[in-house]
């Protein structure tokens, strides 16, 4: 009798251990029919539990979030802030584009800098967040940027134009974002065939990665969208801290020299 209870115990211990592991695929696959069955008409691309109970994020067009109850059966739009500030729709959004930073042609942008830091910029010269982060990291020399274009206007257009026929394209660069070429300042825009092949490389890279607005950061190879610059501090100074405590490849030692005796003085017979 006693023997049938401890086997009936460890069937039932064994069967919940399981359950640990395959509850929340059920769960997430429970949720995701529901938002079908309420919302037939929604195309959406994936669907992952968020840090509130009952709320989860639904990823749509790429890139785009709401968020959905399936309780109460309704979809929220809209960003979700946490304590302290934190837009936690943004970081949803940042890890969606990081998934395609490897697919960012670092040789097609222009290198800024030789810091230990690798940002990858994605602007525009005439959207003023993106000089708001320009001139941070303008301010700083422990970065490597790589400049890339995501213009979103025709006046934007020429302005990249402009920076990319210039002999030196750093510092047009960052005259453009200083404003030396605003409020109908003479453009110099060449009829060079690579730099239209360079225009419509940006043009095909946005449209792949999603980029629906700028600026878009990407710090050793994390997304930040806008000018975070509180964020972006604590995602440099996590790097930085990542560095530090790598371990360190120990020097060879120096090869042993021994010092030569000098020759004896040779005596005269």
């Amino acid at each position: 009798m006693h023997k049938s209870i401890k086997v009936a115990v460890t069937v039932a211990c064994t069967f919940l251990f399981l359950l640990g592991f395959v509850a929340p695929n059920l769960w997430a696959e429970t949720t995701e029919e529901t938002l079908k069955k309420d919302f037939p008409n929604f195309l959406f691309d994936s669907i992952q539990p968020t840090p509130i109970k009952g709320v989860f994020a639904v990823i749509y067009a790429g890139q785009e979030v709401v968020y959905y109850l399936p309780e109460n059966g309704v979809l929220i739009t809209g960003e979700m802030i946490a304590k302290g500030g934190v837009n936690m729709t943004e970081e949803v959004k940042g890890t969606l584009l990081s998934r395609h930073y490897k697919e960012i042609p670092l040789d097609m942008g222009i290198k800024v800098g030789t810091g230990k830091h690798t940002v990858v910029e994605i602007t525009d010269p005439n959207c003023p967040y993106c000089r708001t982060g320009a001139k941070y990291f303008a301010g700083r020399s422990d970065v490597t940027r790589y400049i890339l274009f995501w213009p979103l206007s025709p006046e934007s257009e020429q302005k990249v134009r402009h920076i990319l026929c210039a002999k030196d394209r750093a510092k047009m660069f960052e005259e453009v974002m200083a404003g030396k070429f605003d409020e109908g300042a003479t453009l110099s825009i060449c009829q060079d065939p690579a730099v239209e092949a360079l225009m419509k490389t940006y043009k095909e890279l946005g449209a792949k990665i999603g980029m629906s607005g700028t600026p878009v950061y990407f710090i050793n190879g994390k997304a930040v969208r806008g000018s975070n610059i509180p964020l972006i501090e604590v995602m440099l100074a996590e790097d930085a801290a990542k560095t530090e405590k790598a371990p360190q490849t120990p020097a060879a030692p120096a090869p042993k020299t021994e010092t030569p005796k000098a020759p004896e003085a040779t005596k005269k017979p």
